[in-house]
């Protein structure tokens, strides 16, 4: 009977852990990067519709999201996406006094709209018009203005965008 050193049984484990930690050799292949292009936009083209409300009016609102601040909220209304569309979301916007302003977005797509607090009075919007186009805004919801809207259009999959 052949004696066998300890290292002997060690370096079959040892072999097959160096070949497990070591990197798969594959093979990468890059893909041309996704662009987005922009467009300007006018707000009165995005089907929205702002709306000053009293406080003192009667709205029901479900689920509340707070700015990083807790000074105002918005609550939204979903549509039935299960009826055909385009569809409708309403999104009321309040502070401890109650709600201010109701924003409904029409004729969107199955997308819906996307909010977002960006501070205390700044409020991203987007909204989506079909599989590859949003309208993005941004609303100063203390003044009821928007400071910025654009269409963005994802389908820069087709081209490269090192043009």
């Amino acid at each position: 009977m052949q004696r066998h050193s300890l290292s002997h049984f060690l370096k079959i484990p040892l072999c097959l852990l160096c070949t497990t930690l070591a990197p798969a050799q594959t093979r990468t292949t890059v893909t041309p990067q996704a662009c987005v292009s922009y467009e300007a936009l006018s707000p009165n083209r995005v089907h929205l519709q702002l709306e000053k409300i009293k406080p003192s009016e009667k709205i029901t609102t479900l689920n509340k999201s707070g700015t990083p601040q807790g000074t105002r909220w918005f609550s939204e209304t979903l549509p039935d996406y299960r009826k055909p569309g385009p569809w409708n979301t309403t999104i009321i916007i309040g502070d401890e006094t109650g709600p201010f302003l109701r924003i409904t977005a029409r004729d969107h797509a199955s997308g819906g709209v996307r909010n977002e607090w960006l501070n205390e009075k700044l409020l991203f919007l987007q909204v989506w018009k079909g599989r590859m186009v949003s309208d993005d805004l941004i609303l100063d919801v203390t003044s009821g203005q928007f400071l910025y809207s654009e269409r963005a259009g994802y389908d820069g999959n087709v081209e490269s965008c090192d043009k």
